[in-house]
């Protein structure tokens, strides 16, 4: 709130104006009550004091403002460039909730892939070839949260100024297969650039995808970025059993050597919360 402290004497400047636009001016010393803001001088034109505004708060306005669009602007590239669903496009490390009410099982569920993915997004840059953490596979069913930390993830890669794709499978495959199933010097080409981002997250990884299609790109692309100390975060709505084995050996031991997560527990954050009865 703005408040009046005391009328100012009139200056040339003031006078100069008063007689240029033939209007009631007044120079007056007044008062934001916004801490940190305090005094202020100010005109005042044919007494319309209401219209008077804080330089401060108008500075800090305009801030807020370009804040914001530049907010925006990089949550229109996490979608349009780096793949990032959009319903998950606001998603943070630090807006993760673990569900507190549901158990340990599922307390210790959620930290444990929370904690996973946080320590893939800080492996990044990392030349250890064996303390770093290389891949994380979230294994678990629908709703549970592996989308968001994949979106958080990518948020926090991007914001450090990495490298980020978040894809589907099915697109990765799509792509795969117009290439001749990863074969020849266009499939070549496709997975030099997918080894080459910093982080690579994969949502909704389906072996019998793969397999159905007679293709081993999947697999060599995880092997080619596990030599190149690339981050690899997959997403799964299988069960361990099913999918880490089902890529043979030479994935399984290089999964098995970063963190493979059962997230299996928990209610589905998605569906709607039941609302008390009432009477």
């Amino acid at each position: 709130m703005v408040t009046k402290i005391a009328r100012r004497p009139d200056n040339g400047f003031v006078q100069h104006l008063r007689e240029s636009w033939k209007r009631d001016i007044e120079g007056w010393t007044c008062f934001c009550d916004v801490p940190g803001h305090g005094e202020f001088s100010a005109l005042v034109f044919d007494g319309e004091f209401d219209r008077v505004e804080c330089p401060f708060c108008k500075e800090d306005h305009l801030k807020e403002i370009d804040r914001k669009n530049r907010q925006l602007e990089f949550y229109d590239g996490l979608i349009k460039v780096n793949g990032v669903p959009a319903d998950n496009v606001t998603a943070t490390f630090e807006t993760f909730k673990v569900r507190e009410d549901e158990g340990d099982q599922v307390k210790f569920e959620d930290n444990l892939a929370l904690k996973s993915v946080m320590a893939l997004y800080e492996s990044i840059g990392s030349r250890d070839a064996y303390a770093a953490v290389r891949n994380v596979t979230l294994c678990g069913k629908t709703g549970n949260g592996k989308s968001f930390l994949g979106a958080a993830l990518a948020s926090a890669t991007k914001k450090a100024g990495k490298t980020v794709l978040y894809i589907q499978d099915s697109a990765l495959l799509s792509q795969v297969l117009a290439c001749g199933k990863g074969k020849g010097a266009e499939a070549d080409q496709l997975r030099r650039r997918m080894e080459d981002y910093d982080i690579l997250i994969v949502d909704d990884a389906d072996h019998e995808r793969w397999h159905n299609a007679h293709c081993a790109f999947f697999a060599d692309l995880l092997i080619a970025r596990n030599g190149a100390l690339k981050g690899t975060l997959i997403l799964t709505n299988r069960t361990y059993q099913d999918f880490v084995p089902a890529f043979g050996s030479a994935v399984e031991s290089r999964l098995r050597h970063g963190k493979v997560i059962s997230w299996i527990h928990g209610e589905d954050r998605r569906k709607p919360q039941k609302k008390e009865a009432t009477a």
